[in-house]
């Protein structure tokens, strides 16, 4: 399964679309990137493809994301690694939903958190990382966040709009 990857970016005036779509304001611009052509399937956690963390933050919040399609019986693998320094609060988004799909969020301590509105609706998950620590001389620089879409029953498939937005708590 091929999925296109973009990367939302708050650049101002320097972009050359506007995505209104993605959920942020009419001030707000976006520039989508696609992903290569020879892109892995993430049909597993170990295949996951990567959804590059936001390179700034603001109190309004920066996103970054994925457009998908699920096929009926898979889960798709997602994950983001956020800067262990730069951490702070996060939202996890699934819209424009076709069918009755569903997001799971596994933190780096493995604590797992699980969006299952109805139908179509968006499916929300906020998590912090704000709070995040390690102890020993090898702490890493940055804290994995694990993120699964499914379908509600294994005939559930479409396609989907995954954003992480994070969000600058100075």
């Amino acid at each position: 399964m091929m999925t296109k990857k973009i990367l939302w970016l708050g650049l101002g005036s320097a972009l050359l679309s506007t995505l209104s779509a993605c959920g942020g304001d009419d001030s707000t611009a976006y520039e989508q990137q696609l992903a290569p052509a020879d892109e892995p399937s993430n049909q597993t956690l170990e295949s996951a493809n990567e959804i590059i963390a936001p390179y700034t933050y603001t109190s309004a919040g920066v996103s970054s994301g994925t457009y998908g399609a699920l096929v009926a019986g898979e889960s798709d693998y997602y994950y983001v690694d956020v800067d262990f320094f730069e951490s702070g609060d996060h939202d996890i988004t699934l819209t424009d939903l076709d069918d009755d799909l569903d997001l799971e969020v596994t933190d780096w301590n493995g604590l797992v958190y699980t969006s299952q509105a109805s139908g179509t609706a968006d499916e929300f998950i906020a998590i912090s990382t704000e709070q995040a620590s390690f102890f020993g001389d090898d702490d890493p620089d940055d804290v994995r966040i694990s993120i699964r879409v499914y379908g509600k029953t294994d005939t559930s498939a479409g396609d989907f709009t995954l954003t992480f937005t994070s969000y600058d708590n100075d």
